[in-house]
């Protein structure tokens, strides 16, 4: 009996859709961005680093948003 699992993306973006414990996505599988969906057990192991790579993600995403934010105005 195959099993239905349901991995963490952060990011999911079809069809380079890459769970982050690595597991290839198939018939039998499918991702979500929110932790009280996944039931992945090697996904759940990795909540942590997974959150982590979140948190610093987006921390650069801010950084170069900001960045845009005073080229614009040095342009204007």
């Amino acid at each position: 009996m195959i099993m239905w699992r349901t991995h963490f993306d952060p990011y999911p973006d079809p069809p380079d859709i890459n769970p982050f414990c690595g597991t290839p996505v198939g018939d039998n599988s499918e991702v979500s961005t929110d932790w009280k969906h996944v039931d992945c057990k090697k996904c759940l192991k990795l909540r942590t680093k997974a959150d982590n790579f979140v948190k610093e993600t987006e921390a650069l995403i801010v950084k170069d948003m900001g960045g845009m934010v005073d080229f614009l105005h040095e342009v204007s």
